[in-house]
């Protein structure tokens, strides 16, 4: 929906704020937003409650977004002049974000919460959402156990709890993603420990788990504890699907940096698919190791492992198909011989047990697209 191209009708706009039950002054303020302002916000409030039956939502967070925070919460609080709650069968909620003001500073949980209560929903996904510094004088355990999301999706997030206040409101959660971004937010530091806490209170329901870093920008690190150890994931009996950052999958608590637990103890039995990024960040020679030593127990420790990826900037230029390149295309770069090199045992163990092992670096990836793209462009020109 795009504001610029929606014509205010008073003759339609008024009668359907009347027969809401709005005051006088209520409705007088919803009116002029939509007449002087541009944005999508009054628009939304005001069809959310023409859509009873609603089951996907796709929306713009903008700021302020003055009148869509109060429709929910007075359908949350019981306060909805209707006989019928709004959003009843709302399933699955989609935040996007264009605002410059919100991408700088994030969309605050306390924000995000306001989706978590309706009856039916299941899944969240939403970008920017950040730990502000008013959320932490609420008690996370007055909001626990309320929502029936299974699914949580967010996408260049900020948050220096481990979002326990997102993830310690749903019932059952299934399925965890967060991708952090030090541009947005309070919290320029990454803190995977605090996730692991926050988790723990899903050990027996969570079932996909990715925690990573941002990648559709030009991502720098920062200084902080981005790369310390996540934690064991051995109690999360139900989990099928990891994915994180390779300095966050050892236990390297040791001054001297040497593995203070094995990972073949720290993995659940029930783990299906490990996919692990950033593996250049890490003693790439100590993390293969460990993965060897899963793969050789993998019968008695993980009898469903099936997939085994790593990934990272792990590439190379061959200066010779460099050379051989025509002018004008691409030249495509290879996985670096010293990781093939390292990983030769791993891949050869690897196929003795029916375990795939895949290798990727994003810049291969990206390469591959775009020399795609370019082959697509040219075929429309030709036939233009």
């Amino acid at each position: 929906m795009d504001a610029y191209d929606i014509k205010y009708e008073p003759g339609v706009i008024r009668p359907a704020l009347s027969a809401r039950g709005y005051s006088e002054q209520e409705q007088e303020e919803w009116e002029n937003d939509l007449t002087n302002g541009q944005n999508e916000d009054p628009w939304l409030a005001l069809l959310i409650p023409l859509l009873p039956n609603l089951q996907c939502l796709t929306m713009t967070f903008e700021n302020p977004s003055t009148h869509v925070r109060k429709v929910l919460k007075r359908a949350l609080g019981g306060q909805w002049p209707l006989d019928s709650q709004p959003l009843a069968y709302l399933r699955e909620i989609s935040v996007q974000v264009t605002d410059c003001e919100l991408e700088y500073y994030g969309v605050p949980t306390s924000d995000a919460l306001l989706f978590f209560g309706f009856p039916s929903i299941q899944s969240f996904r939403a970008e920017c959402i950040a730990d502000c510094d008013e959320d932490e004088y609420c008690s996370p355990e007055t909001l626990c156990g309320f929502s029936t999301i299974t699914n949580i999706d967010l996408r260049k997030g900020n948050s220096k709890s481990g979002m326990q206040r997102l993830i310690r409101a749903c019932a059952k959660l299934e399925s965890f993603r967060y991708e952090h971004e030090i541009t947005i937010g309070p919290c320029d530091d990454f803190n995977p420990a605090a996730f692991h806490a926050s988790l723990l209170h899903h050990k027996d329901t969570l079932q996909r788990l990715t925690l990573v870093f941002n990648k559709e920008e030009d991502y720098r690190p920062g200084q902080g504890g981005e790369d310390n150890f996540f934690g064991s994931l051995s109690q999360f009996t139900a989990l099928r699907e990891i994915c994180l950052r390779a300095p966050n999958l050892l236990d390297l608590g040791g001054e001297a940096g040497y593995i203070q637990t094995r990972l073949v103890d720290m993995l659940p039995s029930s783990l299906q698919r490990l996919a692990i990024e950033d593996f250049h960040q890490c003693d790439m020679n100590v993390l293969t190791a460990e993965l060897e030593d899963c793969v050789l127990n993998m019968t008695s420790r993980f009898p469903c492992l099936h997939t085994l990826q790593i990934g990272g900037y792990i590439h190379e230029y061959d200066p010779v198909s460099a050379d051989l390149t025509p002018p004008g295309r691409i030249h495509i770069p290879c996985i670096a011989q010293e990781v093939i090199q390292i990983t030769q045992r791993l891949q050869f163990l690897c196929q003795a047990v029916g375990v795939k092992l895949r290798l990727w670096s994003r810049e291969i990836e990206d390469a591959i697209a775009h020399k795609k793209e370019i082959e697509e462009e040219g075929e429309d020109y030709e036939l233009g």
